[in-house]
């Protein structure tokens, strides 16, 4: 069985098929699918999505890109997400800091 350990269905070029593209990667072999939020106006599609399908999973995060349009989201919040489907977020930090570094890490140590 193959993992999608990172994938964005609710974005735009996959969104449209949705159906499809999750139809054609089950077919393709793909037994289990995580998908990523990278903003928090993406969480409540990434686990109505993970609710609905049950070989699909859900995150909700805020992607390092995003930590600046987002300065309420700490590690608190991310921790009242519901369970369930939806695995633990958390606010990441990539190979290349971008802005609002240092302010995650007053929020996560």
């Amino acid at each position: 069985m193959l993992v999608d350990s990172h994938c964005h269905l609710n974005y735009k070029g996959l969104i449209e098929d949705q159906a499809g593209v999750i139809a054609r990667a089950r077919a393709a072999g793909v037994g289990t699918m995580l998908g990523i939020s990278t903003r928090e106006s993406e969480w409540a599609d990434v686990i109505a999505l993970a609710e609905a399908e049950p070989d699909i999973w859900a995150t909700v995060g805020i992607h390092p890109h995003e930590a600046d349009a987002h300065p309420d989201i700490d590690a608190a919040k991310l921790v009242e997400q519901p369970r369930g489907r939806c695995r633990d977020g958390r606010l990441r930090e990539d190979r290349d800091p971008p802005r609002g570094v240092e302010r995650r890490r007053e929020h996560i140590g």
